[in-house]
């Protein structure tokens, strides 16, 4: 029976679906619901929802600031700016750099055709660097006219909401004289029917036809500012603010679209940058990496102070802003998109990272196969062995000896945990790729298996791994704490992967003893057998 109900709510909200309107509405939570909106006062909206088909009630203040502002202005409650009518499109980028935006067209198998505002253009598709998804204002398109006859062929307004709706409708795509018609018809089936948001629109309907001229420059700034070309709006709106004479209904529409051009400008930079600098702290840490002439104390000087202000230039010249503004947006930037880069090969001299000290120990008894083994390998074992026991470079003639991914990686590392333009999450442990973990390696020589530290990690073990995201960081004490290296803000998959690296390095302490105990019985690997049938 549960699950007779279950369905026959489900094919309730499909079929609800399909008659009305999908209404998206998010709250502050970050949940999404889908449904009709019955109503709404000053108080909230009621929402039928589509999952369930229940009905419940939403203050305003539980809902999203954007979605809040967006309902209430639709359906009158507040008398401000309506948005354009924006319909699916897409942005295609070509091999020249040459940006086009329209609404997709036919198909061919060599190229497509693009309805922009101009008209309707061929594109190559061997040409195409990268194509994405966006929306854009229809009358960029299409010809007021034949939007309004294509809503029209939807059905005819009967009643006082249909003529409401067209009426926002004819003013979304610049059709200001049908406007006036349908919220003249509003007027005359119920003059109670919302109307400061009725009167306010004929109103600004009047002058908009009263001056055609104006009229089309400020519909011009609506199309820069949902073009993303902010600065030529804002130039716009400067222009149109020093004419003289300008009617009262002017400056309230041009003081909106002031703070409209503000707000969108905001966050459109502050996506941009989220996503540009990535690349570009990958590219100046490869341009740095790869530099041959570069010394260690240069590399982390750079790391810790010139990289930040190398990123900070580029971003400047990349979205022509001030630098001042660039640092504002930086701590703005919410992204939960997380990177990790390894100090790999030099995590022993990294911050924070200090090599165990360690002399070199017999790894335990040998058996007679094993001193057999031994004898016929000395000899061949004697020069690789002198070679081992030589001392181990210092971190200054490693840096020379090392290739450009190594020091471009240590560049990375130590500039995401000193950086005050991200934020780290947290320091992940990987184990060793030479020791596995241990620290130590194991090598034949005439004395018998011994350990000797190992060459890359120097006793360490393990690699430092920076975890960070893009937003504000806190400079020097960006760095992780100890806690966080002990597993806070991992997940548990992660939280057992340290767990068993732990223990496994815990059996071994430098010099093959377990923590506090005496050496292994058996060799140096206990519990494997030998083809011969001893146990080591």
């Amino acid at each position: 029976m549960t699950r007779i109900l279950a369905l026959a709510a489900a094919v309730l909200g499909v079929a609800l679906a399909a008659r009305v309107p999908a209404e998206v509405v998010t709250l502050k939570d970050g949940t999404v619901l889908q449904g009709q909106i019955l109503e709404g006062d000053e108080k909230g909206l009621r929402l039928q929802r589509f999952d369930t088909g229940g009905v419940v009630f939403l203050p305003w203040n539980f809902l999203h600031d954007r979605d809040r502002d967006r309902i209430r202005r639709d359906r009158g409650l507040d008398i401000g700016e309506l948005d354009a009518f924006q319909i699916p499109g897409v942005r295609i980028e070509m091999l020249d750099r040459t940006v086009y935006e329209g609404v997709m067209g036919e198909q061919e198998p060599d190229k497509i055709w693009l309805h922009t505002a101009q008209s309707r253009i061929p594109i190559l598709t061997s040409r195409i660097v990268r194509q994405e998804a966006i929306t854009v204002n229809a009358v960029e398109v299409y010809p007021p006219d034949k939007l309004y006859d294509d809503r029209m062929a939807e059905g005819r307004p009967t009643d006082v909401d249909s003529h409401f709706e067209l009426g926002k409708f004819c003013m979304q795509i610049e059709l200001y004289d049908k406007a006036i018609e349908h919220f003249g018809k509003v007027q005359e089936l119920d003059p109670q029917y919302k109307p400061d948001f009725v009167q306010k629109r004929l109103t600004e309907c009047q002058v908009m036809l009263a001056n055609r001229a104006q009229a089309e420059l400020v519909n011009r700034i609506t199309r820069l500012l949902y073009a993303n070309k902010f600065k030529e709006a804002l130039d716009q709106i400067a222009a149109l603010e020093q004419l003289e004479d300008l009617d009262p209904v002017w400056k309230t529409k041009l003081a909106d679209k002031k703070k409209e051009a503000g707000e969108k400008r905001e966050s459109f930079l502050i996506r941009s940058i989220a996503a540009t600098m990535p690349p570009f702290i990958r590219h100046l840490a490869e341009v740095a990496g790869k530099d041959r002439n570069l010394s260690l104390p240069n590399a982390r000087n750079y790391a810790q102070r010139d990289l930040s202000r190398d990123l900070r230039a580029r971003l400047v010249n990349r979205f022509e802003i001030e630098e001042k503004e660039v640092r504002d947006f930086i701590a703005k930037i919410k992204s939960y998109h997380q990177f990790k880069v390894s100090y790999g090969d030099f995590t022993w001299f990294a911050p924070g990272e200090t090599p165990p000290t360690f002399q070199r120990q017999q790894s335990g008894r040998t058996t007679q196969s094993d001193r057999g083994r031994i004898t016929r390998a000395s000899d061949r074992s004697r020069q690789s062995q002198q070679q081992r026991e030589k001392p181990l470079p210092k971190a200054d003639e490693l840096w020379a000896q090392s290739i450009a991914k190594q020091r471009t990686s240590f560049i990375h590392a130590l500039w995401a945990e000193r950086a005050r333009e991200v934020h780290v999450v947290r320091i992940e442990r990987q184990a060793c790729s030479v020791c596995a973990g241990r620290g130590t390696t194991r090598i034949t020589g005439e004395g018998g298996i011994v350990e000797i530290r190992c060459t890359r990690c120097r006793g360490i073990g393990s690699d430092r791994v920076v975890v960070y995201r893009i937003g504000p960081g806190d400079g020097q004490g960006n760095v992780a704490s100890p806690a966080s290296e002990a597993g806070q803000g991992l997940t548990p998959a992660e939280r057992l992967r340290q767990k068993l690296l732990e223990r496994q390095r815990g059996r071994t302490e430098p010099g093959g003893q377990p923590p506090g105990g005496q050496p292994p019985s058996g060799g140096d690997r206990p519990g494997l057998r030998r083809p011969g049938g001893d146990r080591r």
